[in-house]
């Protein structure tokens, strides 16, 4: 089980499930209070050996500041510590200050530095199009062809499926599911 959208503050399962019992959102990792909690119930979903359990490590594409001490390689954890590496990243469309953003441009730099620290199976850790500015359906296009092109170690994709202030990532429209199926078959073992 890879345990990331369990805990998720804002989409995750279990603030999903506690909202129908009128609990208000939990941080589970970044409140003190609960990140023990949900270490020891991961490591107890993880059974014996932790054999049940991925630890994944996947940074966003980009450093943010852009300066040496926020690189990608300056936080990375060791290949042995980790048994899936990724990156998230978003193409949020064409809109002021904001370019549309093809696969290749968000994740290629990430993706040779991520693969060359920790060469593990590479999961596009999360990631969604929007439509403002381009063809979302060719964005998941060229997207699936990425693993035969420039990402030979892409394992997955979890996709930001949701509507939120940056713009819509939902899979609609019959071009768009199409594109997402063809994604699904062919670039994702």
């Amino acid at each position: 089980m890879i345990w990331r959208w369990l805990y998720d503050y804002n989409f995750g399962l279990l603030n999903w499930a506690l909202s129908w019992f009128g609990v208000g959102k939990i941080n589970w990792l970044g409140d003190p209070r609960w990140s023990m909690f949900a270490v020891i119930l991961a490591a107890i979903g993880a059974g014996p050996g932790g054999k049940g359990s991925k630890v994944v490590w996947s940074p966003y594409w980009r450093s943010i500041p852009g300066t040496g001490a926020s690189a990608i390689r300056a936080y990375c954890p060791g290949a042995s510590q980790v048994d899936l590496v990724g990156a998230s990243g978003y193409n949020v469309g064409a809109g002021p200050p904001l370019l549309w953003g093809e696969p290749g441009t968000l994740f290629g730099s990430a993706y040779t530095t991520i693969q060359a620290l920790a060469p593990k199976p590479f999961w596009l850790a999360e990631t969604g199009s929007g439509a403002n500015g381009g063809d979302k359906a060719g964005w998941i296009r060229t997207l699936a062809t990425m693993q035969s092109t420039s990402m030979p170690n892409l394992a997955g994709v979890l996709w930001y499926d949701v509507k939120d202030p940056f713009g819509d990532f939902r899979l609609k429209g019959s071009a768009v599911t199409s594109a997402f199926g063809a994604l699904l078959k062919g670039a994702c073992r």
